[in-house]
């Protein structure tokens, strides 16, 4: 069993849960070793691996009080496990990490130094890696300090400018509940973060990256069979979420043709290209990709896509594909993906 846990309340609950780590779990507990900082308390979640992780788990826990080690009996999925880590989270803050991924030392404290009383969210940068060590893409997060509303900040989210991935958020216990998360094989992240943002009173952006999402293969967002109605209940989490501000609270909402252009927008760029590029990209079964972009022409059937082609002309040109010529579209993009990865393979350090 681990340790019990200090009677002092911890400012941020960092939360991991693991599903067969293998090789990958010595390192991750090095680095969660290094997060147990003053003030920091750890919740790891075994989801039902049955392979001694959970075990390894409470070894390493029985010494560090400030650990809190749960098991799954049989593998529940993300979203149910970090709900159960939630359910106990002592901190005030709540910050979640994987453990395939690296994170900036001290990252803990550096969101916590942004966290003032008036803010329930504190975003950082956080970049895509393909080996650890080197720095990758951006993919969430803003250049520039910035302090928003919930309500503006579930409108970036809509337009793309930041994404709904959790590790690059802290979020306030007292806005998560006690089950943010829905039962999703993917996509849960999005789906519980929106509504968090909508209730939100401020959100703060922060320009440091301090996370890295390192890419390994058969991940859950990078299975070869992409869950497309998890993403449409994503998609249809984050609307919802929209449709519960008040528009005095989100100006971009309140005037009806603008936001039927955001939503549209969010419906083109989450929605539809997800459901045709993800099976691509993962070179599904052809039945996969073809239901992909079945589904994605039904979501633009009566939309005016005009706005779309001021925002990005790739994607615009992307949706007329599928509005024009579905079946091409299914047999390219797995073609035009595979020459991509042979010219990446090619580069030097690729």
């Amino acid at each position: 069993m681990s340790a019990r846990p200090t009677d002092a309340v911890p400012d941020v609950t960092v939360v991991a849960a693991l599903f067969r780590p293998g090789r990958l779990l010595d390192g991750f507990l090095d680095r969660a070793a290094a997060l147990l900082t003053a003030g920091v308390e750890l919740v790891l979640v075994d989801d039902g691996s049955g392979d001694g992780t959970a075990e390894r788990l409470r070894r390493w826990a029985v010494d560090r009080p400030d650990v809190q080690v749960l098991e799954n009996a049989t593998n529940s999925g993300v979203a149910a496990s970090r709900n159960r880590a939630v359910r106990l989270a002592r901190g005030t803050w709540v910050w979640f990490v994987d453990h395939d991924d690296r994170w900036e030392p001290g990252a803990p404290t550096r969101l916590l130094d942004a966290a003032t009383d008036d803010v329930d969210v504190v975003v950082c940068r956080a970049d895509f890696r393909t080996d650890p060590l080197r720095p990758g893409r951006i993919v969430d997060g803003v250049p520039v300090p910035r302090v928003a509303t919930g309500p503006e900040a579930l409108v970036m989210l809509l337009e793309g400018t930041i994404d709904g991935f959790l590790w690059s958020k802290l979020v306030r216990r007292s806005v998560l509940g006690n089950a943010p998360f829905p039962h999703l094989p993917s996509q849960s992240d999005v789906a519980g973060l929106a509504p968090v943002l909508a209730a939100a009173r401020r959100v703060r952006f922060v320009p440091d990256v301090l996370y890295h999402w390192v890419h390994r293969p058969g991940s859950v967002s990078r299975s070869r069979t992409p869950a497309l109605d998890a993403l449409e209940a994503a998609h249809a989490a984050v609307v919802a979420a929209a449709d519960s501000v008040a528009p005095v609270d989100a100006p971009a909402l309140a005037d009806p043709a603008r936001r039927e252009e955001l939503l549209t927008w969010f419906t083109c760029w989450f929605r539809c290209r997800g459901l045709v590029v993800t099976p691509g990209r993962q070179h599904a079964p052809w039945s996969v990709r073809r239901a992909g972009v079945r589904r994605a022409r039904r979501a633009l059937h009566g939309r005016r896509l005009g706005g779309v082609r001021l925002r990005s002309t790739s994607v615009w040109l992307l949706m007329w594909a599928v509005r024009v010529a579905p079946l091409l579209v299914v047999g390219v993009l797995p073609l035009l993906f595979a020459v991509h990865d042979a010219r990446v393979a090619g580069r030097p350090g690729g």
